[in-house]
């Protein structure tokens, strides 16, 4: 983990900032964005320091509220898994 304190987004972007932490990613940069999702670029720390970077893709927050959209990340998911 980074000694930076974690920020709640970039000024007004909406965006992730370096440090935060979801659940068990630590957010590293964001990659892009587009109609449906932001993909960040994120690492996993776990036991005896263990570390793995991933691609951590978080649906945009308007759209987590339809069903439809909710569903059709969840099978890109699936696919992608």
């Amino acid at each position: 983990m980074t000694d930076a304190p974690a920020r709640r987004g970039e000024k007004g972007t909406g965006l992730l900032a370096r440090g935060e932490v979801l659940s068990r990613y630590e957010v590293l940069c964001p990659l892009g964005s587009g109609g449906m999702a932001t993909v960040y670029a994120a690492r996993i720390v776990g036991e005896a320091s263990f570390e793995k970077l991933v691609a951590l893709k978080l649906m945009l927050p308007h759209l987590a509220r339809d069903e439809k959209f909710v569903r059709m990340f969840v099978d890109e998911a699936r696919l992608a898994a």
